[in-house]
């Protein structure tokens, strides 16, 4: 696959709304199986997985500002659309895997690199269970003194005890105190990010899904692209409040958060701004937010700005470990860089881009990996993260087995310290000529 053409600008523009209109479709499929299991490396489930979680159904727990667009359907479920609500709703959502496979047929199909039956996915049902109180908070003035109206904020510590009782439960039945939460891009609705998290989640069980879905989707190729961009903006209230929540709760040990796109940035923004209020507090982000993995995947994101925030304001610091995934074939990011008039988007730096300044300072911090994903993946390039077996099973080695960037279980190449690439299609090191991409 090559690279985006440089084109003259009227050509610019056709070509942007060509590619902004093909990313539209999408192909409810189940991710094709990772390397890693498709090898037999590693184990779908354990011997001691819970039962009761070996099935084709994956509920996620979601947490959505998309307004509702639909009161209920005959099986009590909703819908949400991509405008945006002042209040956030928290629900689980139910993905089939399979025309109701038994988990059996299921375990063996994804577990082989050629499969026999096709594995279509479908949201089955969207049930909302609570719904915080808008935002931003009812102010009163008792005595002169401005401050959040006391019945509002005691409804909504309440709304969010019960929200943290249901993150128990779902704790309860998992096999670790962990969280996966993942944050989609522009021009997606609920459906096709729940699709991608209940794939990523199939062969992830360990770890408890969090569906954080904005309201993206707008209509209209150049102003839907612009409205999402906004909402992006519009959501990181929202966000920040959530993962505070969620990281108050003492039975979650870790917390891993994979972005995607232009996900990127309102993961990027929200954990920024909860870095500053850390520091402002004397106190450690790393240790108040829990966060494992940040994982900032195809990054819609402008490179001088990105190295503001993560170098200039060492957003390293809000996590453990920081992973970008950026590939010079991603035509989507092109696009972006069309929209934009970027002169580069961190979703397609290359070594080149990266001067010895910025070279020294991965060298000095350690903790932040850039991989540069050179393997075959969808026609746009753009969702190899879960489209190319190669990719993936890098994703899962990481947020699921722990597995450290440059260590045997990710046998990568470095260019230098902090930037590597993939580029086997047999990663992490199976029969190269079994492999396959859908």
């Amino acid at each position: 696959m090559h690279a985006v053409p440089r084109l003259t600008p009227r050509p610019r523009l056709i070509y942007a709304l060509i590619m902004a209109a093909g990313l539209m479709g999408c192909e409810h499929q189940l991710m094709p199986t990772p390397n890693i299991y498709a090898s037999g490396r590693y184990d779908l489930v354990g011997a001691d997985y819970p039962v009761e979680l070996c099935s084709s159904t994956v509920e996620l727990l979601y947490v959505t500002d998309r307004r509702r667009v639909d009161t209920g359907t005959a099986n009590g479920s909703v819908k949400y659309g991509w405008k945006r609500s002042p209040s956030v709703a928290v629900g689980i959502c139910e993905v089939e895997i399979g025309n109701g496979l038994d988990w059996k047929t299921l375990a063996e199909s994804t577990t082989r690199r050629e499969r026999r039956i096709a594995l279509p996915e479908r949201v089955r049902s969207i049930t909302e269970i609570a719904r915080l109180q808008p935002t931003p908070t009812a102010l009163v003035e008792p005595d002169g003194v401005l401050i959040h109206d006391p019945d509002t904020v005691a409804g909504m510590e309440a709304t969010a005890a019960s929200v943290a009782d249901l993150i128990r439960e779902r704790l309860a039945q998992s096999q670790r105190n962990e969280v996966l939460i993942y944050i989609h891009g522009v021009k997606t609705t609920f459906e096709e990010a729940a699709i991608v998290l209940a794939g990523l989640h199939h062969f992830s069980r360990d770890l408890v899904p969090v569906l954080y879905t904005w309201p993206a989707g707008a209509p209209g190729i150049l102003s839907g692209y612009a409205r999402d961009r906004e909402s992006g903006e519009f959501t990181v209230l929202h966000l920040k409040r959530f993962i505070r929540r969620l990281a108050a709760v003492p039975e979650i040990e870790k917390i891993h958060i994979v972005a995607h796109s232009r996900g990127t940035d309102v993961a990027v923004t929200a954990l920024r701004e909860l870095l500053i209020e850390e520091r402002g507090a004397g106190r450690l982000a790393e240790e108040t937010f829990k966060i494992a993995n940040l994982v900032l995947v195809a990054p819609d994101l402008d490179v001088d700005v990105a190295s503001q925030r993560f170098v200039g304001e060492r957003m390293h610091n809000v996590a453990d470990y920081l992973t970008i995934y950026v590939s010079r074939d991603d035509q989507a990011i092109g696009v972006a860089e069309l929209f934009a008039q970027s002169t580069r988007r961190l979703g397609r730096i290359q070594p080149e881009d990266i001067d010895e300044a910025l070279r020294r300072r991965l060298e000095v911090v350690g903790d932040v990996a850039l991989i540069d994903v050179r393997v075959r993946s969808d026609k746009h390039g753009h969702s190899y993260f879960y489209r190319n077996p190669a990719v993936s099973s890098d994703l899962l080695l990481m947020v699921r087995y722990g597995a450290l960037v440059g260590s045997p279980q990710r046998p990568l190449t470095q260019i230098f310290p902090g930037y590597w690439v993939l580029d086997d299609p047999a990663y992490p090191g199976v029969d190269s000529e079994q492999v396959g991409v859908e």
